[in-house]
């Protein structure tokens, strides 16, 4: 029996790219704020370092141990019905 794994990187298979972006603004909320959320703009294509300075640039202020915040990973994100893998 063959067996294979495939990596949908490119959101091609299933289109995660709004739930991201929902996540990804509770996240920014949470730790900048919402008035800096809100002025933050776009943050595609940046790294954790450039959305800090972009944040800070906004009116952020932020200190190392939240900074910290920026460099975890979101473990678990709410699943939808049409985006689970399917079995």
């Amino acid at each position: 029996m063959n067996k294979a794994f495939i990596f949908d990187l490119d959101g091609v298979l299933i289109d995660d790219e709004r739930i991201w972006e929902e996540e990804k603004s509770k996240l920014y909320s949470r730790i900048f704020g919402q008035e800096v959320t809100d002025r933050l703009g776009s943050t595609l294509g940046l790294n954790m370092d450039a959305i800090y300075e972009k944040a800070v640039t906004c009116g952020a202020q932020v200190d190392k141990k939240t900074r910290g915040l920026l460099q975890c990973r979101i473990r678990h994100l709410p699943h939808r019905s049409d985006t689970r893998e399917a079995r």
